[in-house]
């Protein structure tokens, strides 16, 4: 009987030690798990947005409280996109939170635009192990442009 009783302990405790795992893995999903819905992406274009100048894309993800957890070096990259056309991929910064604003990531990318009309330009933030993945867009006009080296005019 001494066997057995050793037994069930053993598997008493391996039985507590799995519901314990299971507990922080639940606990741990409920983070990685936000609601994208809780995130915003925005994206701002500013500079001269005309065929040959050069325009500076900004996305700024706001998010919770795990917005920054690790290393900077392994923070999830955003990606920049005109339309389908793949612009970049870049690691943000960090802005840290002050009373009242959460933590937020800030990335930019310089982006000359080499066709005329209406584009989409998106910033998606990949996400991570703490942050889901979330997108936004803008609508740009990009007119023609004439790039004088130390200036670009844009010419309608």
């Amino acid at each position: 009987m001494k066997g057995f009783e050793v037994q069930v302990r053993k598997i008493g405790f391996a039985a507590t030690a799995l519901v314990a795992a299971a507990a922080v893995g639940t606990a741990l999903a409920g983070s990685a798990g936000a609601s994208p819905s809780d995130w915003k992406t925005t994206v701002s274009v500013s500079g001269t947005a005309a065929t040959g100048c050069t325009a500076q894309i900004t996305a700024t993800v706001v998010g919770d409280s795990s917005l920054g957890l690790g290393a900077p070096a392994n923070y999830p990259p955003v990606e920049f996109w005109d339309g389908t056309t793949f612009l970049g991929r870049v690691v943000p910064t960090l802005n840290q939170a002050s009373p009242g604003n959460l933590p937020s990531f800030t990335a930019q990318l310089s982006w000359t635009p080499t066709t005329t009309g209406a584009q989409w330009i998106s910033a998606n933030y990949v996400g991570g192990n703490y942050t889901p993945a979330v997108s936004g867009s803008t609508l740009v006009t990009v007119g023609t442009g004439l790039n004088l080296g130390s200036v670009c005019i844009p010419l309608g």
